[in-house]
């Protein structure tokens, strides 16, 4: 099953990675890991975008929402899926999606490490109120 919420745990646990792992030894992953979860986001985005304009008649893109590459666009429309409810509001949310992807970015800041502030942010994904349910 794919959600908005799982995509949040997988750019969570990466953070937590890129903060422990050596500055050093992070060079050898991090460019095609990034790469990856830049494709992830972009999906994501794009069906957000795409439920929203299908479901709200007031809802307006500011450009269309398609590829250059043909290859490209054929992947998008492979991965295309209408978000749910749940996820919708996950990803408005203000203590969201949006703190996720920012918490990431700083995760990848050079001399970030885990602390006990953060530690509890992160265990909050592991709780069973943060597991996904099947609409």
């Amino acid at each position: 099953m794919i959600s908005t919420k799982r995509l949040a745990r997988v750019i969570v646990y990466l953070g937590v990675l890129f903060k422990v792992v050596d500055v050093d030894e992070r060079s050898k992953f991090l460019q095609g890991t990034l790469f990856a979860l830049g494709g992830l986001l972009k999906v994501e985005a794009r069906n957000y975008m795409e439920t929203k304009k299908k479901y709200n008649p007031s809802f307006r893109v500011v450009c269309p929402l398609t590829q250059e590459s043909k290859a490209a666009e054929e992947s998008m429309q492979r991965n295309q899926r209408d978000l749910s409810d749940a996820d919708i509001e996950f990803f408005e949310s203000e203590t969201g999606f949006l703190p996720v992807v920012c918490s990431f970015v700083q995760s990848i800041a050079p001399g970030k490490t885990l602390t006990s502030d953060t530690l509890d942010y992160y265990m909050d994904f592991t709780k069973l109120d943060f597991i996904d349910v099947m609409d």
